[in-house]
């Protein structure tokens, strides 16, 4: 901490010896500071004393400094809220890297979901083709049947006329 020493100001052309660790070029300027305002007051109101001046001048520094710290605390507010912008900035930006990540992985799932659906589609075709192999099979096998059946039939009566030609001849011979 510094050593305290002292430092002579000068408000309203009277003279102060002020006990301090601040530099001397703050205090004077802090000094003058107070003197302009005072000044300030009586040159509103030339009337007033010095020590009227100087308590209306310290009632509106005291206004401005509670004014000053009602603006610091709206500015630790903001601040508090700018850093929790920032927070939730941080943290958009890791979920928007997870949406891209996510949005690379869907893109190669779509891709397989492409293939997969063309090779479905290709496998369906195949079906198709197969199906109407089988019914033109199917069906020519019902013509067979038919065809079979009908020559069965032919050699059935076949067979009948046949036995009856041998009967008649039997007949005929005897």
């Amino acid at each position: 901490m510094n050593e305290k020493r002292q430092i002579s100001i000068s408000i309203l052309d009277t003279d102060y010896q002020i006990l301090t660790d601040d530099s001397e070029s703050r205090v004077n300027e802090i000094a003058g500071f107070v003197d302009k305002k005072i000044r300030q007051t009586k040159a509103a109101a030339p009337h007033m004393t010095n020590l009227s001046a100087a308590i209306l001048a310290a009632l509106n520094l005291s206004e401005e400094l509670f004014k000053a710290k009602d603006e610091a605390v709206l500015l630790r507010e903001r601040e508090d809220d700018l850093q929790a912008l920032f927070s939730y900035k941080d943290k958009l930006k890791t979920v928007m890297q997870q949406l891209s990540e996510n949005d690379s992985l869907a893109a190669g799932q779509q891709q397989k979901i492409d293939k997969l659906q063309t090779e479905n589609n290709e496998l369906i075709i195949m079906l198709n083709e197969y199906k109407e192999k089988y019914n033109s099979v199917r069906a020519e096998n019902e013509i067979n049947k038919r065809s079979v059946s009908e020559l069965e039939n032919k050699l059935l009566e076949n067979q009948i006329e046949l036995v009856k030609a041998r009967k008649t001849l039997l007949d005929f011979g005897d």
